[in-house]
């Protein structure tokens, strides 16, 4: 199962890219059937298959029992939105494509006993695949400029959407950010590696990067250092951020004068300022009257909930999952609210979640994410390996993936959603590990400003296995 992974990785990375003509623009990759972007559908299926079968062996030692009763909970309030709106199969079939296929790799790492050096090989191949989002961004703006695109949206690398792009390199970022501090890798490689990642990230004007980058990487920061190390730890991460504003900042600026006529021209400043982001937050959309990609992130949160806030039921439950949604698998898949609502779901997890499951399934997802932070800086702490590191960077990638319910279709994108589902596997299979050592009255373990480790560990080093 290890060296299925990288297969895995790579068909997440790859398949959509390699099988769909780019929607913003941008020069198109094509050279497989398209049924090839259900690939990571496929291998969900099979994933589901293994962890059924290795997690009965183990008795799911390694499976918090927080994780099963918020899960559970909301596969209840996605039933309840189901029969309440009496849904036909068609979306939801079509829904569950995006809503379920990673949960299989959250639970993966609990019944993957995976040794260190094997978690770090993956680790360096996902820096691999991040790696190729630079030239192949860089190619992408060329294309863009050269045939008179005057946005940025085009530039996507692999991961089909810019502002998924940028969002998933903030991760990275975040992660080696964490492997500097801990010692994993040395200064000097975090700094070439921070350079390449910042121009994928200026070049395709995102701008949520202007808001999102420095509080993911202060807090990584703080929670990756040592208590006696975080006056200097914090005073390196302002230096770091302003050497990459440095970048940043006159990269983003050139393509939008270059490019955007002289009236509607701006700058990172004016982007920070009261009445850009009120415009840039909020505007005229409604229900009948939002467009297509016109709508506004506040709307994205108020319209949905006024909508189903008319009725008890709906407000509680929604709509229904995928009741709201298109797709492309033909006019039975479409949702019977699309035509009015879809404006308010096709573009930010936000709207999707508050419509189709209603308060209760959006409280349960952010549940969800909540429990993986909590569980990140808890392991960030307490575990001084590869998993630690992980987690350290955790903690800044759960605040990016949170504020990316609300900025985009950030779990709609297999690329982002996958890795994160992953890699959130094995910190909360590290931290019940940890939690189940402690409890049967072993040795702690030791906090990672203690001691570096002395032998390569494994994801469930901490619980015996039973014979």
């Amino acid at each position: 199962m290890y060296r299925a992974i990288y297969l895995v990785l790579t068909a997440i990375a790859f398949a959509e890219f390699l099988s769909t003509t780019n929607m913003h623009g941008g020069p198109s990759f094509v050279i497989l059937p398209g049924p090839i972007r259900f690939l990571p559908e496929l291998f969900s299926a099979l994933c589901a298959v293994y962890v059924a079968i290795a997690g009965a062996r183990s008795q799911f030692q390694l499976v918090s029992t927080k994780y099963l009763i918020v899960f559970g909970s909301l596969a209840l309030v996605l039933v309840c939105g189901i029969l309440a709106n009496a849904e036909p199969a068609g979306p939801i079939l079509s829904e569950m494509r995006y809503m379920l296929r990673c949960i299989p790799f959250f639970f993966l790492p609990a019944v993957l006993d995976l040794k260190e050096w094997q978690l770090e090989r993956i680790m360096k191949f996902v820096l691999a695949l991040s790696l190729i989002q630079v030239p192949l961004s860089m190619y992408q703006r060329y294309f863009l400029e050269s045939t008179g695109h005057v946005s940025g949206d085009g530039v996507t690398g692999t991961i089909m959407d810019s502002g998924c792009m940028t969002l998933f390199l903030i991760c990275v970022i975040c992660v080696l950010a964490a492997a500097m501090l801990r010692g994993r890798i040395s200064k000097f490689t975090f700094g070439w590696i921070f350079m390449l990642l910042l121009i994928p990230m200026s070049i395709d004007e995102t701008k949520i990067t202007v808001f999102l980058f420095p509080p993911a990487l202060l807090g990584t920061f703080l929670v990756a250092s040592t208590p006696g190390t975080r006056v200097r730890i914090f005073f390196t991460a302002i230096v770091i951020m302003i050497i990459g504003g440095s970048i940043f900042i006159p990269t983003y600026d050139y393509f939008n004068e270059l490019n955007v006529s002289k009236d509607e021209q701006f700058t990172v400043a004016d982007i920070m300022s009261k009445d850009f982001l009120s415009k840039y937050l909020t505007n005229d959309a409604d229900v009948g009257s939002g467009e297509r990609g016109k709508v506004a992130r506040a709307n994205a949160v108020v319209v949905p909930l006024k909508t189903v806030a008319k009725d008890p039921i709906k407000l509680a439950f929604g709509l229904g999952i995928g009741n709201v949604s298109t797709s492309t698998l033909g006019p039975q898949f479409v949702g019977q609210y699309f035509d009015t609502l879809g404006p308010f779901a096709s573009g930010y997890d936000s709207g999707a979640f508050l419509l189709e499951t209603g308060v209760f399934g959006f409280v349960l997802i952010l549940l969800i994410h909540w429990l993986i932070f909590r569980d990140s800086v808890n392991v960030a702490r307490q575990d001084p390996g590869l998993v630690g590191i992980i987690a350290a960077g955790w903690t800044g990638t759960t605040l990016v993936i949170v504020i990316g319910i609300f900025y985009t279709q950030i779990h709609g994108n297999s690329t982002i959603s996958y890795f994160y589902w992953l890699f959130s596997g094995f910190i909360a299979a590290r931290r019940t590990a940890l939690l189940r050592a402690n409890t049967r009255g072993r040795t702690p373990v030791p906090r990672a400003e203690d001691l570096r480790p002395k032998a390569p560990v494994t994801i469930a080093a901490a619980v015996p296995r039973n014979r």
